[in-house]
């Protein structure tokens, strides 16, 4: 029995060494959370504009164009509870922090990074940033585990090859989104707003979601009022296609509920951009994100509201709702 122990303990060794070498080097592949992360580490104490939220304001919001220092925070799928969380890890250094941006688009309240198809993005706020949820599954504390082999392998080989992992610009803007490649916006309309659809708000799932999201919401508010901070909740532009499939009492509940948060915080408004006819096809990357075009427009529209209520007008042209 001892031989068989050692026998198979041997055979296995190669096998495990080989994978903790792996998980090693694939941490050590630089990504757009690690960098976000050491950027936070370094620079919270300047930044006085922060954008959080998923990639509606990953791709959609470009820092370069506000006139306070802004940085942007938001990562694809990025669920209100990561928000939070990013939040709260820099609460005591964000020492110039002045607004913060959220996103609040039709899926927002609803989600939860764990229930979707983005879940194993879970790994990469355990491994780079240290966020953990007792929830977390144990494979989302490995980059081996988290992804399969081929894919792991095919960036081991792109970072062996020089091709850069990072997709962000040195402010946090998400870079892939190009007009140069853009989709089609009427497959991408009909697509992305049945995968943006829940089956029914009302079920006790979806209510649990929303009370949660609330909370998370409300947090981050407080935490920013703490800073004497403000908050601006903003419902992105999309394309007909994809407004045209939406389903209408999910889409009222939203807005509802984002306009009650914005009027029970003095430090908190919200405007809702989604059919704002300024944006329009040339602007889109796909039906509900938006290009370096379209992005240039939206971070210039909500910087020039910013500084409008700095000087205490409120009456901005980029309050829509």
């Amino acid at each position: 029995m001892k031989k068989f122990i050692i026998y198979t303990f041997l055979y296995l060794l190669p096998v495990l060494i080989s994978a903790i070498l792996l998980e090693i080097v694939l941490r050590q592949i630089p990504n757009d959370y690690s960098y976000k992360k050491n950027y936070l580490d370094t620079h919270a104490d300047e930044i006085e504009t922060l954008i959080l939220g998923s990639s509606h304001s990953y791709y959609g919001i470009d820092p370069v164009y506000f006139s306070d220092n802004t940085f942007n925070a938001a990562h694809v799928s990025q669920s209100l509870t990561y928000d939070y969380e990013i939040l709260k890890r820099y609460d005591e250094k964000l020492v110039s922090l002045k607004t913060v941006v959220i996103p609040i688009s039709y899926f927002t309240l609803w989600s939860k990074l764990s229930n979707g198809t983005e879940s194993w993005r879970i790994k990469n706020y355990i491994i780079y940033y240290g966020i953990t949820n007792e929830e977390d599954s144990l494979k989302f504390h490995f980059e081996i585990s988290s992804n399969s082999l081929i894919t792991n392998i095919v960036r081991l080989k792109s970072y062996l090859q020089g091709i850069n992992n990072i997709t962000c610009s040195k402010q946090g803007w998400g870079t892939s989104y190009s007009s140069k490649n853009a989709q089609n916006l009427e497959k991408t309309g009909k697509t992305a707003s049945i995968r943006h659809t829940r089956n029914s708000i009302y079920s006790f799932e979806n209510k649990k979601l929303f009370a949660d999201n609330g909370l998370f919401l409300d947090s981050i508010i407080n935490i920013c009022h703490k800073h004497n901070a403000k908050v601006l909740l903003f419902t992105p532009p999309a394309y007909k296609t994809y407004r045209e499939h939406l389903n209408e009492k999910q889409l009222n509940a939203m807005i509802k509920t984002a306009n009650k948060v914005a009027n029970s915080y003095s430090n908190c408004t919200y405007t809702n951009l989604m059919t704002d006819s300024t944006f329009i096809s040339a602007d889109y990357y796909d039906a509900d994100h938006l290009s370096e075009i379209g992005a240039k427009k939206l971070s210039i529209l909500i910087d020039r509201y910013i500084e409008n209520t700095k000087n205490g007008n409120c009456q901005s042209q980029l309050r829509r709702h």
